[in-house]
């Protein structure tokens, strides 16, 4: 059935058999008597309807109380919105890698340096190492033999003593003949004595001297010879009369029969040394003629 065109018009009031306990209370609320609707306030009282509420900025309407018709209202926090909020809908500008919003100007804004680290401490100074041990020193060098004393030359014999001349023979004055006995004449004189011959005998000749014994050898010293040569090959600069005694950087080597078995060998004017030494290191010291 279709609505009707007008709204219908009371001409009497209904009863109230005819529309029940509620709904008669309320046409005697709010209707006039032939039931047409009162909005007078009289007719109001004790019904409350909505107070104004203006609008606050960045709130919503949260919540409404019938009884006292009050709005109220909330920011709205994160967990009230819905999805995830895009870079570019944080800030103002387009979004750079290293910057940050600006809570001031809401501006994309590069980060600044954070200041330098400060140095850190300096370590602590190692202790000092111990000294090592002293080493020991080494043997003192044994003193070279000393070199034989040339034979002394032999004194010739001395010359023999020549003889005494013999003794001159003692003169002796003739003994005077006895005179005859007869009377007794005069006793003869004593015959003189011989006078004694004064003449020496002739003197012995004198040895023949001894001949000179032959000189012992003559030598000259040489002391602290470079020796020419390098390596292990060295050459003297003379004949050696007697036994050499060599350095190597003025610490002694002795000689052997063999190299290896001895610091060096020597044959003549040649010494070859067990170790090599460079040149101007080898040294010796002996007598050549």
């Amino acid at each position: 059935m279709a609505p009707p065109t007008t709204r219908p018009v009371l001409t009497s009031p209904p009863t109230r058999m005819a529309l029940g306990n509620d709904q008669w209370f309320m046409r005697e609320k709010f209707c006039d008597a032939i039931g047409a609707l009162n909005l007078a306030v009289q007719n109001l009282e004790g019904i409350v309807g909505p107070e104004s509420f203006p609008a606050v900025m960045h709130e919503f309407i949260n919540s409404y109380d019938a009884t006292t018709g009050i709005f109220t209202a909330l920011q709205p926090h994160f967990d009230d919105i819905l999805g995830v909020a895009a870079t570019d809908q944080i800030g103002t500008g387009t979004p750079l890698a290293g910057t940050y919003v600006d809570g001031g100007s809401g501006a994309w804004t590069p980060l600044s340096s954070g200041p330098a680290g400060s140095t850190g401490a300096t370590g602590a100074t190692g202790a000092t190492g111990a000294t090592g041990a002293t080493g020991h020193v080494g043997p003192t060098g044994a003193v070279g033999p000393t070199g034989d004393t040339g034979a002394t030359g032999t004194i010739g014999p001395n010359g023999a003593t020549g003889s005494t001349g013999a003794t001159g023979a003692t003169g002796f004055g003739a003994t005077g003949s006895t005179g005859a006995t007869g009377a007794v004449g005069a006793t003869g004189s004593t015959g003189s004595t011989g006078a004694a011959s004064t003449i020496p005998g002739p003197t012995g000749a004198t040895g023949a001297t001894g001949s000179t014994g032959a000189q012992g050898p003559n030598w000259t010293p040489v002391r602290n010879e470079g020796v020419t040569g390098s390596g292990t090959s060295w050459t003297l600069g003379a004949t050696a009369l007697y036994g050499v005694s060599l350095y190597a950087e003025s610490a002694r080597l002795y000689p052997g029969a063999t190299a290896g078995a001895a610091d060096y060998v020597i044959s003549g004017l040649s010494i070859t040394t067990t170790n090599s030494y460079a040149a101007g290191q080898i040294n010796a010291d002996y007598e050549k003629a």
